[in-house]
């Protein structure tokens, strides 16, 4: 069975908010990613994205319009309110981007392809 994975697409301005993996995760260790997760069991995926965008960052996120860049993936766009925190283990690092500057990390393939997508759309 396919990992379901969703993540969240927080904007601020022109920017969007990544997360950079830590060193101790077994996927993408020092990766950067815009926030989210595995759904647990049958949870539907908006249902994770919101629980592991709050996990993640400390953000309240309400999910909006969703995209499907790629099999068992969803991303949502959508509000957020809160103050950032880290979550000590997964996450090392959290930064609002732009498009430009999200090219030059070291991003996920996936959320490199929301980038662009987001970038088509004009939305960033």
């Amino acid at each position: 069975m396919k990992r379901r994975v969703a993540r969240g697409i927080l904007l601020k301005g022109e920017k969007a908010l990544l997360v950079k993996r830590s060193r101790a995760c077994k996927h993408h260790p020092g990766w950067w990613q815009f926030p989210g997760g595995k759904g647990e069991g049958k949870e539907p995926l908006r249902a994770t994205v919101v629980r592991e965008v709050r996990e993640e960052t400390g953000l309240r996120f309400t999910p909006g319009t969703r995209f499907r860049p790629g099999e068992g993936k969803l991303f949502f766009l959508g509000e957020w309110r809160g103050a950032l925190r880290l979550a000590r283990k997964e996450i090392a690092e959290t930064r609002w981007v732009s498009y430009a500057e999200a090219m030059q990390l070291p991003i996920t393939p996936m959320s490199r392809r929301m980038f662009k997508l987001l970038r088509e759309r004009k939305i960033l």
